[in-house]
């Protein structure tokens, strides 16, 4: 068993997941009677009621290595309007164990490209990277947030509608964010990611990114 793939994995039991409940359609090639009795023959306790609050697993594993203290993580999800405040606490008791997994999933089989820190500060290392449209594009972006609704849907829709605006490949537009953020060309889901962060420290890093180049 490959221990690496088990976020594949539970984001494929989590689309299932959404298709027992009609929040997804399923496969033409799916029945989705059998999709029904695999979902219920993998739970160990009954299906939660049909008000699904799900926060992808992926998702966590990103958060947690953000959020090391469960209640800042938990306040990162309802900033970034992942999760509704006021939920029936066996809800949040059920995020809370799957956070609990997700952490033990990273500290013991992520490899260095699934694991993140974020770059306290920018240096000329990193910031000498950048190209001048990709500087431009960070700064556009920047302006672009102060106006956008702080959650993830809303966010990823900014990262790629000001890239285009700009001329910017979405290659070069998604590795200039994660190059600020995280010091390397590659990240989580940006929009989430830049969501789940405070909206003040982005804005700043991101018009930091955009105007200066630290020699």
């Amino acid at each position: 068993f490959d221990w690496a793939k088990i976020p594949q994995l539970v984001g494929e039991f989590e689309r299932i997941e959404r298709i027992y409940y009609g929040l997804e359609e399923h496969a033409p090639r799916e029945d989705p009677g059998d999709l029904r009795r695999i979902y219920e023959l993998s739970l160990v306790s009954p299906p939660p009621p049909p008000q699904l609050h799900q926060v992808p697993y992926s998702h966590l594993v990103t958060l947690v290595q953000l959020y090391p203290n469960m209640d800042d993580m938990l306040e990162a999800l309802y900033r970034s309007g992942e999760l509704q405040r006021g939920l029936d606490a066996s809800y949040l008791d059920c995020i809370r164990s799957k956070a609990r997994n997700a952490r033990a999933w990273v500290e013991q089989y992520a490899d260095e490209n699934q694991r993140i820190k974020l770059l306290e500060e920018l240096d000329g290392a990193t910031t000498g990277q950048l190209t001048e449209e990709q500087r431009g594009y960070l700064s556009a972006l920047a302006t672009v947030l102060e106006g956008t609704p702080w959650e993830g849907g809303a966010v990823q829709d900014a990262v790629f509608n000001t890239s285009k605006e700009v001329g910017l490949k979405a290659r070069d537009a998604f590795g200039a964010i994660y190059l600020c953020m995280l010091g390397r060309g590659r990240g989580p889901r940006a929009g989430f990611f830049l969501a789940s962060l405070d909206r003040d420290w982005v804005l700043a890093r991101l018009r930091e990114a955009g105007t200066e180049r630290k020699g």
